[in-house]
């Protein structure tokens, strides 16, 4: 049977694809300890290597505005900056490539783009489900 992220070995249910998925997690909980596990290694090689060197600031935000989604939190460019190790303007580039590539969209006062809220997008939720539900199998 296969663990995912912190549980240890329980009872399983077999899923339609044949897989034991372990009782009572269904996938959005599946989805929510991969994303945190995910997180948590990326924090584990930055720490160890230097952020610096294993960058994917993207993918830190995506990440961070998955979490933030399951969580019901609200989520700022400057919280992003944070969540990628990388400046606030360096942030903004990248959350304006994402809005781009249709993966976020910006909330809230759009006058003023420090008060503006940004979230995951349909395209965005549908992408990092799918590679969350493909960790899971993995």
């Amino acid at each position: 049977m296969r663990s995912a992220g912190t549980f240890t070995e329980t009872a399983s249910l077999k899923r339609l694809d044949g897989d034991a998925a372990p009782f009572g997690f269904d996938s959005s909980s599946q989805r929510l300890i991969q994303c945190r596990a995910l997180i948590r290694r990326r924090r584990i090689v930055g720490d160890s290597l230097g952020f610096h060197l294993c960058q994917a600031p993207a993918m830190d935000i995506l990440l961070d505005l998955y979490l933030a989604a399951f969580e019901g939190r609200v989520t700022y460019v400057w919280q992003s900056c944070v969540a990628a190790n990388i400046p606030v303007s360096s942030a903004h580039r990248k959350v304006t490539d994402l809005i781009a590539k249709g993966y976020i969209e910006r909330a809230g006062a759009m006058s003023d783009k420090r008060l503006a809220s940004i979230q995951l997008s349909a395209r965005g939720r549908a992408a990092l489900d799918k590679l969350m539900d493909r960790l899971v199998q993995a």
